[in-house]
């Protein structure tokens, strides 16, 4: 069943075979299948699916599976599939997206250095500010208030969380989430905690889990040079939406609100 289920897999997301002057590995109908061309479906696939070609058997079986794609392609070509407009329609949608992807990684070749990162940064550091926060999560409003009056009547905070939360996952722990920021909270709460300061609390928020009473312990913000790769993607990411929204400006985009409105 497993090898059945790659099969299936590996048909969906072999690439199609180029003109490649590497060391032909096989031949249909005439088309080559290259070294080159092998390494390149291979590299289409996740790493749990690279797992499973661990050995020659499996191997052989993922060149068996481009022979029968390649074998696919050429009977579709024969039966005139591809001058059917779902096809060229297909075809105009990956070129976009091939298009798109290259010109994504231009730009983050020519314009998303180290330095830039950096720089982002440093005009942006308030948005990887790492904030200490803890919280006490009530089902209803009704008990967020209960339980906020105890804490401005000198209540503790951990102790009314270990006992009241319903975060299972922090409640033990006093309600403590360690340090977050910004892209890691949900934006309601960042919009209050972002305007606390050390000590203070605030609440009840409310969210789809329930209504939160927010403690802020400290800030602090890391070095450029501590920043987690997580962090450093969020601001290549950010870096290249910048890029694009300057096209954007110089672009003559419309939208028809009305047609658009249908399609929902």
């Amino acid at each position: 069943m497993k090898v059945f289920a790659l099969s299936l897999i590996c048909l969906t997301v072999l690439i199609t075979a180029s003109v490649s002057y590497s060391e032909e590995i096989a031949n249909v109908n005439g088309v080559s299948l290259s070294a080159d061309d092998y390494k390149r479906n291979l590299a289409q696939l996740s790493p749990q699916m690279k797992m499973q070609l661990n050995n020659p058997e499996q191997r052989r079986r993922f060149l068996d599976m481009m022979i029968q794609r390649e074998l696919l392609a050429q009977e579709a070509v024969k039966e005139g599939i591809d001058k059917q407009q779902q096809f060229l329609d297909e075809m105009e949608l990956t070129k976009k997206m091939i298009l798109v992807n290259l010109m994504a990684d231009k730009i983050s070749t020519q314009k998303i250095t180290d330095e830039a990162m950096k720089e982002y940064y440093k005009k942006n550091a308030k948005n990887f500010q790492l904030i200490h926060i803890s919280q006490i999560l009530l089902s209803s409003e009704a008990d967020a208030i209960k339980i906020k009056k105890e804490l401005s009547a000198g209540g503790d905070f951990a102790d009314l969380a270990r006992k009241h939360s319903v975060d299972t996952r922090t409640n033990q722990g006093g309600g403590d989430l360690g340090y977050l920021n910004k892209n890691q909270l949900m934006p309601q709460i960042y919009q209050v905690v972002s305007k606390l300061k050390a000590n203070e609390m605030a609440g009840p928020v409310q969210s789809q889990m329930g209504y939160h009473l927010i403690k802020v312990h400290d800030f602090k913000s890391p070095k450029y040079e501590e920043m987690t790769q997580e962090n450093k993607q969020a601001i290549r990411t950010a870096i290249l939406i910048e890029e694009i929204d300057k096209l954007k400006k110089s672009a003559k985009v419309s939208i028809n609100e009305d047609a658009f409105k249908r399609t929902q």
